[in-house]
């Protein structure tokens, strides 16, 4: 069973989920003002100073991405399982309840039905853009008619599941929206409506939880890095926090709206903060090298984050953190502690049997075991961190051919769509980079060669007959 999926058994086991409150019921004051969210200095960075250019293009052609979906989609099919996730078995009803932000799904696990839904909502859309393109334009005409996607009730008991499943969603649909804006069929009056909502939800939300224990106390980062006494929240320090940055830099840029790509730099700001002095991402390190399976997200969230920016002209791979690593060397710590997964164990203390899994226990198993367990494939995360690769790691090149692992043979394709958030870093990074082109050309090339060779080689034998 996967670390993902203990996790969230953890979590269900822990939060005695009440009755879901009528949208009446909800207390809508976590939404503040954008101008009073304090400036986090421990995070300054020149993030914080990045503009919006006029007329933005994350494409040169903007048909290499459907190129990429042309070329890859034939393996990919909603259906298929994905580790422990039968998808197959995901409800029916994932439409009407991501419209109306469903409060009666908490009983079900909401945020773990709605990360179920939007992946594979995402992967439909992969293999059938026209068809998948119509539920998300559903959901976002009812989310800008009727609002419904509050970030906390009044309910101190399903507070958690609500905000998460808030946060998650907001942030993901955003940044799908930003990538795929013009296949959205909208008129202009619609579209200016779901732009606005969107904006204004990720612009006035700051994250900061209203119930339970501390948590994401940024007035005091070093609690970051006391590894003895984890006291913060993961969900809303990690994993939500890069969702909701994602959404609002992509979005930003897409609708040339500076307030929001600026919140969602404050967001993108504060995570990498938080990177300690040894690359590691404390937020998804709270297991120790049972945390595998979460620091393997980081490298598509750094490639994506690396394409944004260097869309408007900023080299996010030499982009240095506040204790002096960079970027690149925030994936060289990764490369390097999937083989040592030890080096996390220092986050591992204050709940060595997390989730019923003993990480000393883990410790003594074999690498290939641990990988195993913990979804790890170097080969997958080479190609996320192709550029990376590219510019600082000649010698991981052998392992960023995944079009020799996307088929149902490897079903590698599964590792690439929608694994963290409802959009792929490779297809975006190869289109962004016209990648697909490069091997359209190449191949075209190779069989006008192959051409050419076969009648030079006809024409010999016709001259040595006669």
């Amino acid at each position: 069973m996967s670390a993902y999926f203990l996790f969230i058994i953890f979590i269900t086991n822990l939060l005695t989920v009440a009755p879901a409150h009528a949208a009446t019921n909800f207390n809508t004051s976590s939404k503040e003002t954008y101008e009073d969210f304090p400036v986090h200095e421990f995070a300054k960075s020149p993030l914080r100073d990045l503009e919006v250019p006029d007329n933005w293009q994350l494409f040169t052609d903007p048909l290499e991405l459907y190129r990429f979906h042309d070329r890859f989609k034939d393996p990919v099919h909603e259906k298929h399982a994905i580790d422990t996730w039968k998808m197959n078995d995901y409800l029916e009803d994932c439409e009407r309840a991501l419209s109306e932000f469903d409060l009666n799904w908490l009983k079900y696990d909401m945020p773990m039905r709605f990360i179920r839904c939007k992946t594979v909502m995402t992967q439909f859309h992969f293999r059938n853009r026209d068809a998948g393109i119509k539920v998300f334009e559903r959901i976002l005409l009812a989310w800008a008619e009727t609002k419904p996607v509050v970030y906390r009730s009044t309910s101190k008991t399903d507070a958690d599941d609500q905000a998460y499943a808030a946060a998650m969603t907001l942030g993901d649909f955003a940044s799908f929206y930003a990538v795929y804006y013009e296949d959205f069929d909208f008129t202009s009056d619609q579209r200016n409506s779901v732009d606005d909502y969107l904006s204004d939800w990720l612009i006035n939300h700051n994250l900061k939880p209203e119930t339970g224990r501390g948590r994401c106390n940024l007035k005091k980062p070093e609690l970051f890095e006391r590894v003895n006494d984890f006291s913060f929240d993961t969900d809303y320090c990690g994993s939500n926090r890069w969702r909701v940055g994602l959404g609002a830099v992509y979005l930003g840029l897409r609708t040339g709206n500076q307030k929001l790509f600026t919140a969602g730099n404050r967001h993108i700001e504060i995570n990498l903060a938080t990177i300690d002095k040894d690359g590691i991402f404390p937020a998804w390190a709270k297991k120790g090298a049972l945390a595998l399976s979460y620091q393997r997200q980081l490298p598509e969230v750094l490639t994506l984050l690396a394409v944004a920016y260097e869309s408007i002209g900023y080299d996010f791979y030499e982009h240095q953190l506040p204790h002096g690593k960079k970027i690149h060397q925030v994936y060289e710590a990764l490369f390097d502690f999937i083989y040592h997964p030890e080096k996390l164990n220092k986050y591992a203390f204050a709940f060595p049997n997390f989730a019923g899994e003993d990480v000393h226990a883990f410790d003594k198993l074999p690498l290939s075991e641990k990988w195993d367990r913990e979804m790890i494939v170097p080969e997958v995360l080479a190609t996320q961190s192709k550029g990376y690769v590219l510019r600082y790691r000649p010698d991981l090149l052998e392992k960023i051919d995944y079009a020799k692992r996307w088929d149902q043979k490897f079903g590698t394709w599964k590792e690439h769509i929608a694994v963290f958030v409802s959009i792929s870093g490779i297809a975006i990074y190869e289109a962004a980079n016209q990648n697909v082109s490069k091997i359209i050309e190449n191949e075209t090339n190779k069989k006008i060669e192959t051409e050419r060779e076969r009648v030079r080689l006809e024409g010999e034998e016709n001259k040595a007959a006669e």
